[in-house]
């Protein structure tokens, strides 16, 4: 029975203590979440005030960069040169100058084609020319008055251009074109290894070219290949020049004058490329005829003036006498002498 009563007395202090600990943890826990609470309260109070700081950061920043973007310097303009092909050389290193006509603070080939259509297309840029915004950014949506779904490349000095808003500077080649082929795509952009030349042919008849295209490799990397067997023509005629294996062709000039020269091939649809050709020849003057021969067989001497003898001045007479006069003192004197000849033989024969 005692045994029993301990037994029941421990359990009671057991339980009493099991309590104890159980209203202990209640309360830490109760503790625990009010400092939870508290801590998460200060938090979200700290997020707000940062997040607030952070929008009001952030409008003053935007605020300042809206400024500092109205402020755009217009850039000088620039010459280029644009070259546009649909199949055929539509406009062919045209000089354009180029502005800045979207505002946008750079010259682009967006600004030097609207420029070339502008000048050298009927109508003008509103007519020839358009843009618009796709997922690549902005596009061409029309070249030259051909509108094809946005078929169309650029290059600048014979190098893929990445977008319309690609930078351009003084005496950049631009060249466009609209795709002919839609199906397979097949248009090549071919260009010879210089744009312009001049030949002196009193030294030289001939210019070596070199044709190459914009190709890709395995990895579709671009990369530059030789155009083989192309024939080259000369201000739109067909010639016997055709290039080799290495894209390269000796052509020779005949006379003076200028010439656009391009290229054909019967297996590739090649982009017209284009080289301007200057030729010029030193004029060989008439030959100077020589003088008629006369009948006696003799020609036409120019004569030396004779030379005539030095006259000595005239002595002047000390007298001037008049001849008639001279005559007359002549006889009178004559009278006079026989006058006296007579007195004298008169007194002889007094004596």
């Amino acid at each position: 029975m005692v045994k029993m009563k301990k037994m029941k007395r421990i359990s009671a202090v057991m339980a009493a203590l099991a309590l104890s600990m159980s209203a202990m943890a209640v309360s830490a826990s109760a503790e625990e979440a009010a400092a939870t609470d508290t801590a998460s309260t200060a938090d979200t109070a700290t997020a707000t005030d940062t997040t607030a700081a952070s929008d009001t950061a952030s409008t003053e920043d935007t605020t300042t960069g809206d400024t500092a973007d109205t402020t755009v310097t217009t850039p000088d303009p620039i010459n280029v040169y644009v070259t546009v092909s649909n199949g055929d050389l539509m406009l062919v290193q045209e000089e354009v100058e180029v502005k800045d006509i979207d505002n946008d603070g750079a010259l682009t080939i967006n600004d030097a084609l609207y420029a070339a259509h502008e000048d050298g297309f009927e109508g003008g840029a509103a007519a020839g020319y358009g843009t618009s915004e796709t997922q690549w950014g902005l596009s061409l949506s029309k070249l030259w008055g051909v509108e094809n779904g946005g078929s169309y490349g650029y290059y600048v000095n014979s190098v893929s251009a990445w977008s319309l808003t690609d930078a351009i500077k003084e005496g950049d080649f631009v060249d466009a074109f609209v795709y002919t082929d839609t199906t397979a795509w097949s248009d090549t952009y071919s260009f010879f290894d210089k744009r312009t030349g001049e030949l002196d042919l009193d030294k030289e008849n001939t210019v070596e070219l070199t044709l190459s295209y914009a190709g890709f490799d395995e990895s579709y990397n671009s990369v530059t290949l030789p155009v083989k067997g192309a024939v080259i023509t000369i201000n739109g005629e067909p010639t016997e020049f055709v290039t080799d294996d290495e894209g390269k062709v000796t052509i020779t000039i005949e006379d003076a004058g200028e010439y656009r020269i391009s290229a054909t091939s019967e297996t590739q649809t090649l982009v017209p490329p284009i080289f301007m050709l200057s030729a010029d020849k030193t004029e060989v003057p008439e030959e100077t005829q020589q003088p008629e021969q006369t009948t006696d067989n003799t020609t036409e001497q120019t004569e030396k003036p004779e030379e005539k003898p030095e006259e000595k001045p005239e002595e002047k007479p000390t007298e001037t006498s008049n001849p008639k006069t001279a005559s007359c003192g002549s006889m009178a004197l004559g009278f006079v002498s026989l006058g006296l000849a007579g007195v004298l033989a008169s007194k002889r024969r007094n004596k």
